[in-house]
């Protein structure tokens, strides 16, 4: 099936048969053809193309209007260079320099799916780099001060998108995931979530960035919706996110992988530390820790005073 092409492509990095098995897609009008997802593995081709480290591949999804929800990886897979194993898995935070294009790939894309700024993840004032056509800046200064990570992927992500033959035109990015969960029940006026659980002088709330209305939500108490359920629609611990991880400041909601292997155990996929009204989940979004000073005033009932202190960026 051309779906199997186009993953199979995508993983070797082989962006020219990519490039075709798009187009050959596109001109059969048949772009569900872009979200089918490997059997075993459950990716897509946006997928590989980040997870492999591939702008040209990533540019040629992009352009075809692939859905980049699900593009940006949890971990890391490092192919063993010796080819007598399977390889490793290395943390998205690490520094590892065979990552570098890795991680400006994950920052462009994350750009392009959020509407924020590449560098400071702003929203406001956005200006898309004109080559690549996926990153933006909300100033010059932004611009300038990402400009060494991402000239590693701007003109091969653009060099990917000029592939794409059947339009000219570069499409918006989908916004949202149709297959992600969203946290369910609202978050009342004036609630304040602790996520170490403590009443202090200050506690910590987790907020997540909604890219529809272009503002910081607040993550519900609790999540009505029983483990139960969870598992009957296969969500599992791939989706399991705990804010309040300290590890997992500034990390990006993303599902690993739909059918993941069962030994894969990161820091950031805490499932084995979470019951059920902690599950969180959905992909795509960026999160931040917000501090909260609680003061005691002299009447009965306390007031809150906010202090914003954000992981990713200035957003407000």
């Amino acid at each position: 099936m051309p779906s199997h092409k186009l993953n199979i492509a995508a993983q070797t990095k082989n962006y020219h048969d990519l490039a075709a098995h798009v187009n050959e897609a596109l001109n059969d009008v048949d772009k569900d053809l872009l979200e089918t997802a490997d059997i075993y593995a459950g990716r897509t081709a946006a997928y590989w193309a980040v997870q492999k480290g591939s702008p040209e591949c990533l540019g040629i999804m992009a352009k075809a209007g692939a859905n980049l929800h699900k593009a940006c990886p949890h971990v890391w897979e490092i192919d063993d260079s010796s080819g007598f194993g399977d390889g490793y898995l290395i943390d998205p935070s690490s520094e590892d320099d065979r990552l570098k294009v890795h991680h400006a790939l994950n920052q462009t894309t994350l750009s392009f799916v959020t509407r924020t700024c590449c560098e400071c993840s702003g929203n406001e004032h956005l200006k898309t780099c004109s080559r690549c056509r996926m990153a933006r800046y909300c100033s010059e200064d932004c611009q300038a001060n990402g400009w060494e990570t991402h000239q590693l992927v701007c003109k091969r992500i653009q060099t990917g998108s000029d592939m794409v033959t059947v339009h000219k035109k570069f499409p918006d990015p989908a916004k949202k995931n149709p297959g992600g969960f969203e946290p369910h029940n609202e978050l009342e006026e004036d609630t304040i979530v602790d996520a170490n659980g403590e009443h202090g002088e200050s506690s910590a709330c987790w907020e997540y960035y909604d890219i529809e209305t272009k503002s910081w939500v607040a993550y519900p108490d609790e999540l009505k919706v029983a483990i139960e359920d969870v598992y009957s629609q296969g969500t599992f611990a791939r989706y399991a996110f705990r804010p309040g991880c300290p590890d997992a400041e500034g990390i990006e909601e993303n599902p690993i992988s739909c059918v993941p292997s069962n030994n894969v155990s990161t820091h950031s996929i805490c499932f084995s530390h979470m019951i059920d009204h902690q599950i969180y989940t959905g992909a795509g979004r960026k999160i931040r820790r917000r501090e909260v000073e609680i003061v005691e005033p002299e009447a009965a009932k306390p007031k809150r005073k906010f202090g914003c202190v954000p992981l990713c960026g200035a957003m407000e």
